[in-house]
């Protein structure tokens, strides 16, 4: 079984999960020892950003109130995780890959929804049935032709020998130049043909010489019968 759209989803989440460690980079680099202001701004305008909900966002301070971001709730433990947006206290129905770590003892949460992931994973999914579809049909029609190629070049060689079982020992196999099965058979076949034609040549050669060296004794005999 092909496993290539099984493949495409596993690219897809590696690639929403380097994403999701971009983000949370970019906002633990932006906080210097001892200056949480300078990462609650930078998380604000991230917030502020993601005005379609797909990136989440959350710095509590170490007491567990929220200094920034559009969560509530934080994932129990860290590192990457997989969770709905019940658990994360949001009401949607959607799914998230969440980053969770901590700063200078402040629990920072980065995350992303697989909206996206999942609409490419459609379209791909999608689009590797067309081509399956249009690969089958592509093999049948290439079937068709060939097998159809095949049986008029059939077709010729019967036709041919049939001209011959008829008298004509002139007619030949035209070749088609591919150098295949079929052509190796045809040109055995032609030489056949030549062969019987030579044959049958000598035959009619030696019977014409034949009736002429038979008709002179014949003549005389005749004449002696008269």
């Amino acid at each position: 079984m092909d496993q290539r759209p099984g493949r495409a989803r596993g690219e897809l989440r590696e690639t929403l999960d380097a994403s999701v460690q971009q983000t949370y980079s970019m906002l633990e680099s932006t906080y210097p020892s001892d200056d949480i202001e300078n990462l609650i701004g930078t998380m604000n305008s991230f917030v502020r950003l993601s005005t379609d909900g797909s990136h989440i966002f959350l710095l509590p301070d170490r007491s567990g109130k929220v200094l920034s971001g559009n969560l509530a709730v934080a994932v129990a433990h860290e590192g990457f995780a997989t969770a709905s947006a019940p658990e994360l206290g949001l009401l949607d129905v959607e799914r998230f890959r969440v980053l969770s770590g901590t700063i200078d003892g402040y629990r920072l949460v980065a995350g992303q929804s697989f909206r996206e992931t999942e609409d490419l994973a459609g379209i791909v999914l999608v689009s590797f049935g067309w081509a399956s579809a249009l690969a089958v049909v592509l093999a049948f029609a290439t079937g068709a032709y060939l097998a159809r190629r095949a049986q008029d070049r059939l077709d010729t060689i019967a036709a041919t020998i049939s001209a011959v079982s008829n008298g004509q020992l002139d007619v030949r196999i035209p070749l088609t130049g591919l150098r295949d099965d079929v052509d190796e058979i045809a040109g055995k076949i032609n030489l056949a043909l030549v062969r019987l034609s030579t044959l049958v040549e000598s035959i009619r050669q030696v019977s014409t010489d034949i009736a002429h060296d038979l008709k002179t004794p014949l003549n005389r005999l005749k004449l002696m019968i008269d």
